[in-house]
């Protein structure tokens, strides 16, 4: 009884002591019990922990930001030495950054029991310069290894009431505490955005009163409203099966400077209406003004057309050339450097100069085109009480030919045009439109995502048994399976194998036909066998030979954040099996469905024995591309129960004589 009372005092005592932590903010002041400690209790599987992540905030009456931050680290793990690593950026362009008052160190027991201390010097630290207005301070905390602690503060200074910097509670490794604090004189009107999925230990406001002095060495009294924001016990972010960027769900603050109003002086607007950014981008040099007509792209876009008649097909045309002749540098920019025939010559851009040319083009030819500013969903989801176009990374193309929208993006030339890539879905796009009108339009695909495969097997009267697949595939199951078939024969065997036949066994492909493809359409037929041991006069079959799922994707017992599939999608497999004279049907699997609730989709599996032929018919559907935390048991239950369907086989005997 002793000995339990002991250990559960001692394990008290430590929580508290790792509870406070967001009180002991001196630098250098570590408790023996944080450089003891081996695992953090709540995420036993942590590499490394953030004890507390302090930042604080102060404007002032004279417009500038004063910010400091200061974060302390403890190391779990070998895995967790990447903490060390740390990058600071700031800006260097107007309005300036500066950074200053770096400091940082690291603090260990070594093997007799001595606190050891590691510092960063001056020497230790140096800049990078990330683009034109951006660089970062680098530098790694010496003398790191499993069990040290390690905490770095710096200052920031801005001349610019803006640059309030966004604060995320959360990180790839759980956070203890983090703590955000602002001052914020009564003069700034700021625009407050949070998103995440944990909530606020403290979320509070209170009012403050200063004294600002003059130039002329008097003073004056102000107020201002002192903003407190806590979250304890913050879990790290991980990335999970089907789960958009993380910068979407990090739990987080932004304030967005909107206005300010001096005593004496008339209220000015900051934050811009997405009027004026719409007609700064259509007067920037590096958008708007490169949009503009040239002999060269007139000349190549008359070549593309040549033998059109229909505005559709000149846009068909126009499109297929631009995504053949310009390869895409794998860059997602928003801002392009050149004017367009220069990229033109070079067959080579970002995603936006490649679609600028597109939209270029297309207006040569006389159809209604205008770009689309977008954000990416690695980027993150466009925030839209914030009109920057900081938050576009992207552009693609809107066209309109007899009141029908369609959205195109060039920059791969195996896609079809009635198909944006996934990583364009998201969220609404900027129209931007040469007389400034404000529109947004929906992201998304009009193609139907849909697979229809059938499957024919025959078993001999010596138990072999050959089989053929008619596969019929539309929309982006289109365009996945002609990525994958379009290989040299030895290859593209091998795909099917691997990515088709998911759980077939001791399956042998003998021959791989692409039917005559169309835009929408893409069909192949495949010709296999599959080799069983019917030595003992009885065949085990896998009625799910193709489009099996034979893992669940989601693992986890719970789950915090959406769940985002890349696009809706239909399947359906029919499968035949022919049994020869001789044989019979002994065992089967029943018939079995899981339905998803609000219309999400479901998964049915229908099968049905008549003489001696058996049918299997599965479908499988998602018609939601988001799926919410509240619908992760049901999705995750479904999963399970189509795994453990897939493990169940037909069983068919030879009759005795």
């Amino acid at each position: 009884m002793t000995g339990k009372f002991f250990s559960l005092l001692l394990f008290t005592s430590l929580y508290l002591q790792i509870f406070a932590v967001g009180q002991q903010q001196d630098f250098g002041d570590i408790s023996r019990a944080m450089l003891e400690m081996e695992v953090y209790e709540k995420d036993s599987t942590a590499d490394a922990v953030v004890l507390f992540d302090v930042g604080e905030v102060y404007v002032t009456e004279k417009l500038e930001v004063n910010y400091e931050r200061h974060i302390r680290i403890k190391i779990l793990t070998d895995k967790g030495l990447d903490a060390g690593d740390i990058s600071i950026s700031f800006r260097d362009d107007f309005p300036e950054q500066e950074i200053k008052g770096i400091k940082a160190e690291s603090q260990y027991i070594d093997e007799n029991g001595k606190v050891i201390k590691t510092k960063v010097g001056r020497r230790d630290r140096f800049e990078n310069k990330i683009s034109d207005t951006w660089k970062e301070v680098k530098f790694t905390i010496p003398g790191l290894r499993k069990g040290s602690v390690l905490e770095y503060r710096y200052e920031m200074k801005s001349e610019s009431a803006i640059d309030i910097p966004d604060w995320y509670f959360q990180k790839q490794y759980p956070v203890i505490w983090s703590e955000y604090t602002l001052s914020i004189p009564e003069w700034f009107d700021y625009l407050t955005y949070t998103r995440g999925y944990h909530p606020f230990y403290v979320n509070e406001e209170e009012p403050y009163n200063e004294i600002a002095n003059n130039s002329w060495g008097g003073g004056f009294g102000y107020s201002g409203t002192k903003y407190h924001y806590i979250m304890k016990d913050v879990p790290a972010i991980e990335a999970e099966p089907f789960m958009k960027a993380k910068v979407d769900y990090l739990a987080q603050i932004r304030f967005q400077l909107a206005s300010y109003k001096f005593p004496t002086s008339a209220r000015e607007s900051v934050l811009n209406s997405w009027a004026t950014v719409l007609e700064a981008i259509n007067d920037s040099d590096n958008y708007g003004k490169r949009l503009k007509s040239s002999s060269l792209l007139k000349e190549k876009t008359n070549d593309a057309i040549e033998g059109t008649e229909t505005e559709l097909d000149k846009m068909i045309a126009i499109y297929d050339h631009v995504s053949s002749v310009m390869d895409w540098n794998e860059d997602h920019r928003f801002y392009i450097e050149e004017d367009l025939d220069k990229i033109y010559k070079k067959g080579t851009g970002n995603g936006s100069e490649i679609n600028l040319i597109l939209t270029q083009m297309l207006k040569e030819a006389g159809i209604n085109a205008k770009p689309v500013a977008i954000s990416t969903t690695n980027n993150g989801e466009i925030i839209g009480i914030y009109p920057l176009d900081n938050q576009f990374n992207h552009t693609i193309t809107k066209v309109v030919i007899d009141d029908k929208v369609y959205l195109l993006d060039a920059k791969n030339e195996k896609r079809p045009y009635t198909l944006l890539p996934s990583s364009a879905i998201n969220g609404k796009g900027f129209v931007i439109n040469e007389n400034n009108k404000i529109e947004w339009i929906d992201l998304k695909n009009n193609s139907d995502n849909r697979l229809v495969n059938f499957v024919n097997v025959s078993i001999n009267e010596d138990g072999e048994i050959t089989g053929n697949l008619q596969s019929k595939n539309y929309g982006y199951l289109g365009y996945l399976y002609k990525e994958i078939l379009s290989q040299e024969d030895s290859v593209m065997s091998k795909e099917v194998e691997e990515v088709v036949f998911t759980n077939a066994d001791n399956l042998k492909i003998d021959s791989v036909h692409v039917d005559e493809e169309t835009v929408n359409e893409f069909n192949y037929s495949v010709d296999f066998r599959l080799e069983t041991d019917n030595s003992e006069n009885v065949i085990y079959l896998n009625p799910m030979l193709i489009e099996a799922i034979t893992e669940n994707p989601f693992k986890k017992k719970t789950r915090t954040y959406p769940i985002d599939y890349d696009y809706t999608f239909n399947k359906r497999v029919i499968i035949n099996f022919e049994i020869p004279e001789g044989w019979e049907i002994a065992e089967y699997p029943e018939s079995r469905g899981y339905k998803l609730t609000k219309n999400a989709g479901g998964y049915v599996r229908l099968v049905q024995v008549s003489g001696n032929k058996l049918t299997v018919r599965y479908d499988y559907i998602i018609s939601r591309k988001r799926l919410l935390p509240t619908e992760y048991d049901e999705l995750r239950f479904m999963y399970d129960g189509i795994v453990k369907d897939n493990t169940e086989r037909v069983v068919i005997k030879k009759v005795a004589e």
